[in-house]
């Protein structure tokens, strides 16, 4: 989903690429209203369908090769999420008014909300990671956990104290700490504490710890540490062009041989062995 900040109108619109290249498949307008439209748009990928939820209260199924919308549904209320459910999906609404969705026959019927499904999307900043409980530290505090097999690592900072990003690798099954290390490998003088784990992101993806780091000079860089042992495999710089406190890291994910790093203006794509910038997104 990207938003045209150069314009008056400020359209929105869902863009399909080709990873290799970066280049287009399609773009299709999304009905966006100022600056709120975000709160209320949201992409879901499901069983190899796109399903759009927009701000005007629609739900539509997309064609994931051509960009077509191919069907469409006024919902009651906005929707907030879509869980999956044994007879379809689950597309939950502002309004609580519930619908189950057939995906094959598009039929929609109202159902209670079950106790597993998330009201909303997790998409503030400080609830991404799992839900995992983080090793008891002296002089640390922990806001994100993520696991991969028998390897965690717990994002945090120190406190109190100077609030300097933390990492400490563990084994969830004994508790047992592998390492813990600052998440940038700058100077901790340098780098700007994050103590609330606002707009950082991390990830955690075949024995390797991604994360991100703002420093003081408004610098960021993306950072790669081995999860197993906490050694540093490479560091590089992420280019803003936005000036001071203008861009704000959203989201950090591997795809393939690449990781995608989604800003509030642009979309990175590293190389994940070397951290090699390859291709940028946006308006930068």
């Amino acid at each position: 989903l990207f938003q045209d900040m150069a314009s008056d109108t400020r359209p929105a619109y869902l863009i399909s690429f080709r990873l290799e290249d970066l280049e287009e498949n399609w773009r299709l307008p999304v009905p966006a209203v100022r600056d709120s439209w975000y709160l209320s748009t949201f992409v879901e990928v499901v069983d190899a369908e796109i399903y759009l939820a927009t701000s005007d209260a629609k739900l539509h199924r997309v064609d994931a090769k051509t960009g077509r919308f191919l069907r469409s549904q006024q919902l009651s209320d906005v929707s907030t999420n879509i869980c999956r459910h044994p007879d379809g999906y689950v597309v939950v609404q502002k309004d609580e008014q519930h619908q189950l969705l057939n995906p094959e026959t598009w039929t929609f019927s109202s159902i209670e909300l079950d106790s597993a499904c998330e009201e909303t999307r997790i998409t503030n900043q400080v609830e991404r990671g799992q839900k995992l409980p983080a090793p008891e530290v002296e002089g640390l505090r922990f806001f994100r956990v993520f696991q991969e097999d028998d390897v965690a690592v717990a994002v945090g900072h120190k406190s109190p104290g100077t609030a300097q990003p933390m990492a400490v690798g563990f084994q969830p099954s004994s508790g047992s700490l592998l390492w813990t290390q600052p998440i940038s490998s700058a100077n901790p003088e340098l780098v700007e504490a994050q103590g609330s784990g606002m707009f950082t992101v991390e990830t955690l993806s075949n024995g390797v710890f991604y994360s991100t780091a703002k420093h003081v000079e408004n610098k960021r860089t993306l950072i790669a540490r081995g999860a197993q042992s906490g050694s540093l495999l490479w560091e590089v710089s992420v280019p803003d062009g936005y000036g001071a406190g203008g861009m704000h890291f959203e989201s950090l994910e591997v795809l393939g041989d690449r990781l995608l790093l989604e800003s509030s203006f642009n979309v990175f794509f590293f190389e994940k062995q070397t951290g090699e910038l390859t291709g940028i997104m946006g308006g930068l």
